[in-house]
């Protein structure tokens, strides 16, 4: 099985391992801990979900088996449930627990990204105890350690072959790029806040090997770094840019918009600090860099989801970086193209302050960004048509008839078109009208006639509230009257 995993993806191998499974289930019990973690690998490696009745079992030995596991089997373990989206119960993942507090002083470099990226994908929530013993595994991501003499650890993903040691000292071995950002990304996933002189370390770390970063990796690094509100040192920043500016060109969709997204959260961060000016242009990107951005963007765009679209442009916004009209268009209509080909949306989610836009930093480490197959979301919308607004383009044309057309598919009162599952959030709402204001443009009729219904039965809400969620409704009326006075009309009933 391990073996066939290795051979994958060549011809054959994923069904031939599919078939192989089932003969395995019954041995399960006899299996060691490296065993086992080495069969669950190999179905993750070759993606190749096994059975329900397969995992059940396999479940079950492995909590039985747990008090044997190395680091490097609960590593390898749990990165592979992670990967074939099975989420272990409470009761198993206390198992996981216990071993680990046992075993946390030998956990090498990849077995804490492993770990850590495991624990962070099946979304689990740790509480402040079981935040302290993660903290005792990942605080030695950065430790050497005599090597493994297994070989299936070097083929997996994010792992790098041994490096020379000093003369007369023994192999040890370091974290790769891949193992140092999955890492940083799962500490951000779980909201989890490091100590701010280990993250320190880390960026040392990262600005001696940066070459060595694939644009995958360093993507995931900063938009970790900007979710944890800690911005790289200026010194680190300034390589970026450098060492990147030839190869942007290179970078997928994804690893476009997160570095962008990182960039600007660095920005409103500096701007929030003591001496803002100053040290927003020391992370401010140069001139060249942003030019060749762009370019990268403007082809990337076809295969862009509307997440990373949209937070591409609500970076640019933040950073008063002004694309090209056409590029802008490019976006709208793009977007269009992506929502006019499905019939469900994806959950927008984000809670942005009303009128002044809020990105969100798409997934690094999870799949590939692609997005054509799932609608556009209420939150790309309105952080799209908040950034052009932001930018002073105007709203006319194509341009202004599809996002008539999107904003109608989701206002439960406009009934042009086939109504989707899926309203505005509040905040989504507000940079909603903002826009329109913004732009001095006035929305179709009856678009003009949901967003009022819309923004009424916000206020109701809010008015009936008794919690704390209702504190942010003031800004948002505010909003909404300025709104009404710069387009000129006047709210009127109740």
């Amino acid at each position: 099985l391990w073996a066939l995993a290795q051979l994958h993806p060549a011809g054959g191998t994923a069904e031939l391992l599919a078939r192989m499974l089932p003969a395995l289930q019954p041995l399960l019990p006899w299996c060691e801990p490296q065993h086992l973690s080495n069969v669950v690998w190999a179905a993750a490696r070759a993606d190749t979900l096994p059975p329900d009745a397969w995992l059940e079992d396999f479940l079950g030995v492995a909590e039985t088996a747990m008090p044997r596991f190395a680091p490097q089997h609960l590593g390898n373990m749990l990165w592979a449930l992670a990967r074939l989206g099975v989420a272990p119960d409470a009761r198993w993942m206390a198992a996981f627990l216990a071993r680990l507090d046992v075993v946390a002083a030998d956990v090498r470099p990849i077995d804490v990204a492993h770990v850590m990226h495991g624990l962070a994908s099946i979304r689990f929530e740790p509480t402040a105890e079981q935040q302290r013993l993660l903290a005792r595994v990942y605080t030695r991501l950065l430790h050497s350690h005599p090597p493994s003499a297994s070989t299936s650890e070097r083929s997996q993903r994010g792992t790098r072959p041994m490096v020379a040691a000093a003369p007369g000292a023994p192999a040890v071995a370091v974290a790769a790029p891949q193992a140092i950002a999955n890492t940083v990304w799962a500490l951000a996933t779980m909201g989890i806040s490091p100590p701010a002189g280990w993250l320190s370390d880390v960026f040392q770390w990262v600005e001696r090997r940066l070459p060595e970063f694939e644009p995958h990796a360093l993507s995931s690094l900063l938009w970790a770094a900007a979710t944890l509100g800690t911005p790289p040192p200026p010194s680190l920043m300034a390589r970026v840019y450098r060492d990147t500016l030839p190869h942007l060109a290179t970078f997928q969709p994804r690893a476009l918009s997160n570095t962008i997204w990182a960039i600007a959260t660095f920005h409103q961060l500096a701007h929030g600090a003591g001496g803002a000016g100053a040290a927003a242009a020391e992370l401010s990107p140069p001139r060249a860099w942003v030019s060749e951005f762009l370019s990268a963007f403007a082809r990337r765009l076809p295969s862009c989801s509307d997440q990373a679209a949209s937070n591409v442009m609500w970076a640019l916004a933040v950073l008063q970086l002004t694309p090209d009209e056409a590029l802008a268009s490019s976006v709208l209509l793009h977007l269009w193209d992506v929502d006019s080909s499905t019939g469900a949306l994806r959950d927008g989610g984000g809670a942005g302050d009303g009128g002044r836009g809020r990105g969100r930093g798409g997934d690094a480490a999870a799949a590939a960004a692609g997005g054509t197959d799932i609608g556009v979301s209420t939150q790309a919308l309105s952080n799209c048509l908040w950034a052009l607004a932001k930018l002073g383009f105007s709203l006319t044309g194509p341009a202004a008839d599809v996002v008539a057309k999107m904003l109608r598919r989701r206002l439960p009162a406009a009934a042009a078109a086939p109504q989707l599952q899926r309203n505005f959030h509040p905040s989504e709402l507000a940079s909603v009208w903002y826009s329109y204001a913004k732009l001095r443009t006035m929305p179709p009729p009856d678009v003009l006639s949901a967003l009022t219904a819309a923004t009424h039965a916000e206020f109701a809400a809010a008015a009936a509230q008794a919690d704390a969620a209702a504190a942010a409704a003031p800004r948002r009326r505010m909003l909404g009257l300025w709104t009404f006075a710069t387009l000129q009309r006047g709210p009127r009933g109740s």
